[in-house]
C-alpha cells in the first residue's frame, strides 16, 4: 500500500487524534482543492526571502498580532528556526548556555556555528519529566561563565512545563548575553489567557513557535519572532536564506495566513470555549486513584498527562489501550505516562470520548480487568546477561547486583536524574575520525559518536564527543526494556553503538 491511499484510509477509521497537528484534521479548516492553489514566486505573489508585497504584509500583520518587533514565517518547521535564530545571535566560536533537554536542531546550531555549550540541566519532576531550567542556574551558569553569548532555553517543554523566562530575561540581560527561547509547544499561549504565559511577553530576545504544533495550521509552518534590538532584522534574513528552502510551499503560507486570520476574528471566542472544555477534563478527571490526570505548578494546562499510579501498568500499555480499544490517537508514550495533545480545534465531542476513556481505563484497572498485561518482572540483569553484560571476568556479586536492580526505587531513582556525560570532544572536532560499532553493553568509557535519545521527543541522552558510563548503560537498557524507542542504538543481535576507534576512557 502507498502512503497515499494509506492516509486516505487512515482518515476513514474514526481515530480521534490527541496529538498534533493542531487543527486536528477538523473540518472547520479543510482548504479549496490544494492543486489549484500549489504555486511558486509568480507575479503579485511576492518572495519570502525578499518579501515586498502581500508575503510582507501577512508578516507585518502577524508581528502586530503577536505583539513583537517582527514575525517570520517558517516553512521547514521551528526547526529552521532554532538553526537560523542561533546563528544570527552569535560568532563562530562564542560559548552558549543551552538546556540540556533541547531539542536536536539546538544541537545541530552549535555544531554548524563551532560553539561551546555549557549544559543547563533542568529540575526534574515526578514521572522522570524535566521541568523548569530554574533562574539561580541560569545566574550561576552565567557568573562562572562570563563570556556566554547566549542562552537558549526550552519552554515550554513537550510535556507542558514552563520556565520563569521573565525572570531569566532579566539575569541574562544583566549578564550582557542575548536569550532564545524555543517555544515551538507554545505558540497558543499567548491567545489561551492562561496564567502560563509566552516567551514573548517576557522579554526574549528570539522567539521560535511551531504554529503546526498548537494551532490550525499545516506540519512544517512555524514562526520566527525578532522580540528585542539584541538581534538584527539582516542577520536573521541571512540565515533563513541558508537554512530555509529557496521554494517555500505556498499552501504552507496560505495555511499560516488562514491561522492568522482565525486569531484576529474568532480567536478570542474559541479559547474562552476551549478553556471551559479543558476545565470540564480537570474536574472529570480529578478523582482518579489509579491513574493521574498530572497538573504540577508551572504547567500549560493543554498538554494532558495521563501518568500511571502503579508499576504493573506503563505508559506504553495505557497508549495502547486508548489507540486499540478507544480509537484515540495519543501523542507519545513514556515509562510511566502517556502524553495526549489538545488545541483550540479540539470539539466537545472529542473531549468527552477522551474523558469517558480514561473513566472506563479506571474502572477497568480497579476491577483487575485492565488488558491482559503479563508484565516483565524479569530482572534488569538477566536483560543484561542476555547482551553479556555479565562476563567471567566480571568481579560483581551476581546475587546483589540482581537485588538492586530490580528494585523498582533503583528504577525510579535513574528515571529521575539527568546525568551530566564527561565530554571529551566538541560535536565539531569529529569530523573524520574513525568509528567503530560495538555492543552497548561493552562501550563503558568509549567516546559516542551519534546521537542517542528517546523519540518522542528527541532530546538527547548522549551527544557525540561524549563518555559512555555505566549509569548511561543501564539507564538506555531500562528505557528498552520498557518498550520505549531509544534512537541512534543500532539493533542487530543485540544493541549496538557507535564510537570513535582506538579510545577509551575509565
Amino acid at each position: 500500500m502507498n502512503l497515499y491511499r494509506k492516509l486516505q484510509e487512515y482518515a476513514k477509521t474514526g481515530y480521534y487524534p490527541m496529538h498534533m497537528p493542531g487543527h486536528k484534521r477538523n473540518e472547520e479548516w479543510f482548504m479549496d482543492n490544494p492543486y489549484t492553489l500549489d504555486i511558486t514566486e509568480i507575479d503579485d505573489f511576492d518572495n519570502l526571502h525578499d518579501a515586498e508585497e502581500v508575503l510582507k504584509e501577512a508578516m507585518e500583520e502577524t508581528a502586530t498580532l503577536f505583539q513583537t518587533k517582527q514575525s517570520f514565517f517558517l516553512v521547514n518547521g521551528s526547526t529552521c528556526g532554532i538553526l537560523a535564530g542561533i546563528s544570527a545571535m552569535t560568532n563562530r566560536g562564542d560559548k552558549v548556555a543551552i538546556a540540556r533537554s533541547s531539542h536536536q536542531a539546538v544541537y545541530h546550531a552549535i555544531y554548524q556555528r563551532q560553539l561551546r555549550p555549557v549544559y543547563l540541566y533542568p529540575s526534574m519532576l515526578q514521572y522522570g519529566i524535566a521541568g523548569q531550567v530554574t533562574v539561580d542556574s541560569v545566574a550561576q551558569t552565567l557568573e562562572e561563565n562570563p563570556d556566554i553569548s547566549l542562552v537558549v532555553i526550552t519552554s515550554p517543554t513537550y510535556e507542558g512545563i514552563v520556565s520563569d523566562i521573565k525572570k531569566i530575561a532579566e539575569v541574562t540581560h544583566r549578564y550582557g548575553a542575548g536569550l532564545l527561547v524555543d517555544e515551538a509547544h507554545g505558540a497558543h499561549l499567548l491567545f489561551q489567557g492562561g496564567k502560563e504565559k509566552s516567551a514573548l511577553e517576557c522579554g526574549a530576545d528570539i522567539v521560535i513557535q511551531s504554529t503546526h504544533k498548537t494551532l490550525p495550521s499545516f506540519t512544517q509552518t512555524a514562526l520566527l519572532h525578532r522580540n528585542s534590538e539584541l538581534v538584527s532584522e539582516k542577520a536573521i534574513k541571512h540565515f533563513l536564506k541558508i537554512y530555509e528552502t529557496s521554494s517555500p510551499s505556498y499552501l504552507l503560507m496560505a495555511s499560516l495566513v488562514r491561522c492568522m486570520d482565525f486569531l484576529r476574528a474568532d480567536g478570542e471566542e474559541k479559547f474562552k470555549l476551549y478553556g471551559e472544555y479543558l476545565d470540564n477534563v480537570y474536574e472529570k478527571l480529578s478523582n482518579l486513584k489509579n491513574l493521574t490526570l498530572w497538573n504540577p505548578e508551572n504547567k500549560d494546562v493543554s498538554k494532558l498527562v495521563i501518568a500511571s499510579n502503579r508499576k504493573d501498568i506503563t505508559g506504553k500499555m495505557l497508549y495502547e489501550e486508548l489507540r486499540t480499544k478507544y480509537l484515540i490517537q495519543p501523542e507519545m508514550a513514556s515509562k510511566d505516562y502517556v502524553l495526549c495533545m489538545t488545541s483550540v480545534c479540539d470539539t466537545k465531542e472529542g473531549f468527552h470520548r477522551f474523558i469517558e476513556a480514561i473513566l472506563s481505563i479506571e474502572r477497568d484497572i480497579e476491577k483487575g480487568r485492565f488488558i491482559d498485561i503479563d508484565f516483565n518482572k524479569r530482572s534488569l540483569l538477566e536483560a543484561l546477561s542476555g547482551q553479556e553484560f555479565i562476563t567471567k571476568q566480571d568481579d560483581t556479586n551476581v546475587e546483589n547486583l540482581n537485588q538492586t536492580f530490580t528494585e523498582i526505587e533503583f528504577f525510579e531513582s535513574e528515571l529521575n536524574k539527568l546525568q551530566e556525560p564527561i565530554r571529551y570532544y566538541e560535536t565539531y572536532e569529529l569530523d573524520g575520525c574513525k568509528e567503530e560499532v560495538i555492543l552497548l553493553v561493552k562501550s563503558e568509557g568509549r567516546i559516542v559518536l551519534d546521537y542517542v535519545y528517546l523519540y518522542p521527543p528527541g532530546i538527547p541522552l548522549l551527544v557525540p564527543g561524549e563518555v559512555i558510563d555505566r549509569p548511561m548503560i543501564e539507564k538506555l537498557l531500562l528505557f528498552k526494556q520498557s518498550g520505549l524507542r531509544v534512537k541512534g542504538l543500532l539493533e542487530k543481535e543485540g544493541d549496538f553503538i557507535t564510537v570513535k576507534a582506538g579510545e577509551k576512557h575509565v
